[in-house]
């Protein structure tokens, strides 16, 4: 069969197209006959030997993928041969750019007849990191208010669709030019610029969030707080999370801090309302 694989670390000109033998299922894992397959920047941290994961060359690169099942190892009785499935494809986030994928069965599910294979393709990696942001992490509730930085992108997209099903009154900062893509996939959305603070202020979440990756600052604006304020922030580095996780699959958690309200007394000092 056909991959695309790495035998070196480097740029895009590292990738070659070999012929390899199509790989038998083990124990646990399914054989996919690829009909498409997702691209993400961890996909660009394995190719240039970036990821930590250890992985060895030469691998063949690619996660994300969407076909139907070829082969099944031992003990996967969940799927049947001919399934239309999608999901990612193992730990090490490589084997998917190739005419056949050996993936972990309980890393796919079967494929939503809406979707058709390259828009499955684009979603496992992505739909996962929200999903993990928002009900492993924050542990989002109905009827709570949350906001989603950058809500026109891949993730952020997949975040505030989720929110909105699961019942929460969620907002969205974007570009201009994004304002009615996020307005569409559910969210209020919020011009993302340097008064995004002061939008904000009157807004339910009432807390905005900067987060510079290379410096290691952060900058938060909010007016008064409520009774529990939800932060959604960048895990930071060495926080559990495997390199891939920290640098591309953007996985977030829940900082809660209870800040009662204070009422000014006018003459320069606060007291607790």
């Amino acid at each position: 069969m056909r991959a695309i694989r790495v035998h070196e670390s480097g740029g895009i000109d590292a990738m070659r197209l070999d012929e390899i033998p199509r790989p038998v299922p083990g124990a646990g894992e399914v054989l996919v006959a690829v009909k498409a397959a997702g691209v993400g920047p961890w996909d660009r941290l394995a190719r240039e030997g970036q990821s930590g994961l250890g992985q060895v060359l030469p691998l063949t690169l690619g996660s994300d993928v969407s076909g139907t099942v070829a082969a099944l190892g031992a003990d996967v009785d969940v799927f049947a041969l001919g399934d239309a499935i999608y999901g990612a494809t193992n730990d090490q986030f490589v084997g998917g750019y190739a005419e056949y994928a050996l993936v972990e069965a309980g890393k796919i599910a079967r494929k939503p007849a809406a979707l058709d294979y390259v828009t499955a393709a684009s979603l496992p990696v992505v739909a996962v990191t929200a999903w993990q942001m928002l009900f492993e992490h924050a542990r989002i509730e109905p009827g709570q208010a949350i906001l989603v930085r950058g809500a026109a992108g891949s993730v952020g997209a997949c975040a505030t669709q989720m929110a909105k099903e699961a019942g929460a009154s969620v907002y969205g900062t974007a570009r201009a030019r994004d304002i009615e893509r996020v307005r569409a996939l559910g969210a209020e959305p919020v011009v993302e610029g340097d008064r995004v603070g002061a939008q904000l202020a009157s807004q339910p979440p009432r807390c905005g969030h900067r987060h510079h990756r290379r410096r290691r600052t952060r900058k938060y604006r909010r007016g008064i707080a409520p009774e529990r304020d939800h932060r959604l922030r960048r895990a930071p580095a060495g926080r559990g999370l495997c390199p891939v996780e920290r640098h591309a699959r953007g996985v977030f958690h829940r900082r809660r801090h209870a800040r009662p309200a204070r009422q000014d007394l006018g003459d320069g000092r606060t007291r607790k309302a």
